[in-house]
């Protein structure tokens, strides 16, 4: 388990979401995990960017605990969204699924991707502590 400190100094803007300005981790092993989408493995992708949300967090805890972590692991976030219509589905999203602290992330709208159907990719950045499982 992460023992991450939140870092949202005074003088700067508050987190206006499940997120922190900054996120400090002990030193660990680090897992970069490639964005993932809302396809499932029969190639088919919920209507919606919530339901999406829900499929790419359990991705990336899939891929968090192959690693030996958890989702309190997770330090960084970058979303990727066809539209600004989905950014409150998907903080619902991120809510359910991580804790304070939760990590920093940044949040990009107007993208077009290259599958039909995606309203929503995730990137993510673990630290996991302690020697390779």
């Amino acid at each position: 388990m992460n023992h991450a400190q939140a870092i949202d100094p005074a003088g700067i803007k508050r987190p206006i979401g499940p997120y922190s300005n900054g996120l400090l981790a002990p030193p660990g092993r680090l897992l970069a995990i490639a964005g993932q989408s809302g396809v499932v493995e029969d190639t088919t992708s919920p209507p919606d960017a919530a339901a999406q949300a829900d499929v790419i967090f359990r991705n990336i805890r899939t891929i968090v605990e192959a690693a030996g972590g958890s989702m309190s692991d997770l330090v960084s976030l970058t979303i990727y969204l066809r539209d600004a219509t989905s950014y409150a589905a998907v903080n619902d999203a991120r809510k359910r699924h991580l804790a304070a602290p939760y990590p920093a992330s940044a949040t990009v709208t107007g993208i077009g991707f290259l599958t039909p159907g995606m309203a929503v990719e995730i990137s993510a950045l673990a630290v996991i502590a302690g020697a390779a499982p």
